[in-house]
C-alpha cells in the first residue's frame, strides 16, 4: 500500500493553480486540499496538517512570499515542506523565497512528471524529518520517565545489600539488579547526551596540549586486562578546541578498542599536524568492523549484534563522531594495515594555535 501524502494548495483561483490540481489529483496518493486567502491557509493548515504545501505566486494575485513567511513563523508548521510555484523563476525571486522558509522554487510552466517526482522526493524527506524528531522526543520522554523508578530500584537494592545475615543466594540476586539498573542508567544518560548533541551545542573553545589529555583520559579509564596504550604524539602539540567534549571522544574510542581488544592486545594513538589538519589515528588488534558496517557503528541507535548489544559501542561512537563534526572534522573507521580497527579523526587547522 503507497504512504498517502497530504498536500495544501495556496492559490487564489487562477487558472495555473486550478490546472495544478488537476494534476495532482490524478495521483491517488496525494490527498489535496485548496485555500485562497490567508486566513484560510494558517486555518488549513493547522486542521489538515499537510505534508507539502504548495503556493503558486502570480504577480496580482496573494503574496506568496508572505504567506509562506507566515506559515514558517508557527513553530508547529516546521515539518510541511513549501515549494513555491511561479512563472517569474529570477535568481532574486528564489532567494527571497528561500530566505521566508522555502524548500524549493518550480518555474513555471513544468513538466508534470517532475512536479510529481519533486512531489514524492520531498513527501518522503518530510516524513524521514518527522520521524527522527518523533524518536528523540521519545527517547527523552523515556529517559525523563524512567529516571525517578530507576533510582527507586537501585536505592532499594542498596538498601537490601546492608541488611546483615543475608544467604548468598540473596545477595547474589541483590547484586544483579544492582547490576542492571546501573547499566540501564547509563544507557538512557548516553541517550540523552546523544539526543542532546543531535540538537547542537555551543562549543568552548581553549587552547589545551592533546598528549597531556590522552594521557588524563588512559588514567581515567579502567583497564581490567593486559592492554597497552601507545602514544605517538608531540608533546607541544596544542590548538584551540572545546576539549572537555574531545574527552569524551577520545575515551569512547579507546573504551571501544579495549573492550573489542584482545585481553593483552596493544592500541597505537598517533598524531600528526599537517597544513591544513590535525590527524589522529588509533588502531587496535581487535577482529575489525566488517565493511558494510563500518559506517553503521556510528548510528546511534544501530547494533551490530541486537542479542548480545551489551557494550553499547554504536551509542559511544555515534557521540564521538556528532562532537568531532560539531567541531567541524570527521571520524572514519577502517581496516588497519595488519588487522584491528583503525580510527582516523581529522580537525582542520583552524582551530591550531
Amino acid at each position: 500500500m503507497k504512504r498517502i501524502t497530504k498536500i495544501l494548495i495556496v492559490n487564489d483561483k487562477s487558472v495555473n493553480g486550478y490546472n495544478l490540481e488537476k494534476i495532482i489529483g490524478y495521483h491517488a496518493q496525494f490527498i489535496l486540499r485548496s485555500v485562497s486567502t490567508e486566513d484560510e491557509v494558517l486555518e488549513k493548515t493547522t486542521e489538515f496538517s499537510p505534508d507539502i504545501i504548495l503556493i503558486v505566486i502570480f504577480p496580482d494575485g496573494l503574496d506568496g512570499y508572505k504567506v509562506c513567511k507566515n506559515i514558517r513563523e508557527n513553530k508547529l508548521n516546521r515539518f510541511p515542506k513549501i515549494i513555491l510555484i511561479s512563472n517569474q523563476p529570477l535568481v532574486e525571486n528564489r532567494l527571497r523565497g528561500y530566505a521566508v522558509g522555502a524548500d524549493d522554487f518550480i518555474a513555471q510552466p513544468f513538466f508534470e512528471a517532475e512536479l510529481i517526482a519533486k512531489l514524492k522526493v520531498y513527501s518522503t524527506l518530510q516524513k524521514i524529518e518527522e520521524l527522527d524528531v518523533f524518536k528523540t522526543i521519545v527517547l527523552n520522554l523515556l529517559c525523563h520517565e524512567t529516571r525517578t523508578p530507576l533510582n527507586g530500584i537501585m536505592l532499594g537494592s542498596e538498601l537490601l545489600g546492608e541488611i546483615e545475615n543475608l544467604p548468598q543466594s540473596a545477595k547474589t540476586y541483590i547484586g544483579m539488579i544492582d547490576s542492571s539498573g546501573k547499566k540501564i542508567q547509563n544507557l538512557l544518560e548516553k541517550i540523552t547526551r546523544y539526543c542532546t548533541l543531535k540538537e547542537g551545542v555551543t562549543l568552548n573553545l581553549r587552547a589545551e596540549y592533546l598528549y597531556e589529555l590522552i594521557q588524563d583520559v588512559i588514567d581515567e579509564l579502567v583497564i581490567e586486562n593486559e592492554t597497552v596504550i601507545q602514544i605517538d604524539c608531540d608533546q607541544s602539540l596544542h590548538f584551540f578546541a572545546d576539549w572537555t567534549l574531545l574527552r569524551e571522544v577520545f575515551f569512547y574510542i579507546l573504551k571501544n578498542s579495549i573492550d573489542y581488544g584482545p585481553p593483552s592486545g596493544l592500541i597505537q594513538f598517533r598524531c600528526e599536524k599537517s597544513a591544513e589538519n590535525v590527524i589522529i589515528t588509533i588502531l587496535d588488534e581487535g577482529p575489525g568492523i566488517d565493511p558494510i558496517e563500518r559506517e553503521n557503528i556510528f548510528k546511534g541507535l544501530y547494533s551490530l549484534d541486537i542479542l548480545h548489544h551489551h557494550k553499547g559501542a554504536t551509542l559511544n561512537l555515534a557521540i564521538a563522531r556528532e562532537i568531532i563534526e560539531q567541531h567541524g572534522g570527521t571520524i572514519t573507521c577502517t581496516r588497519g594495515e595488519n588487522g584491528g580497527a583503525l580510527f582516523t579523526i581529522i580537525l582542520k587547522s583552524p582551530y591550531e594555535i
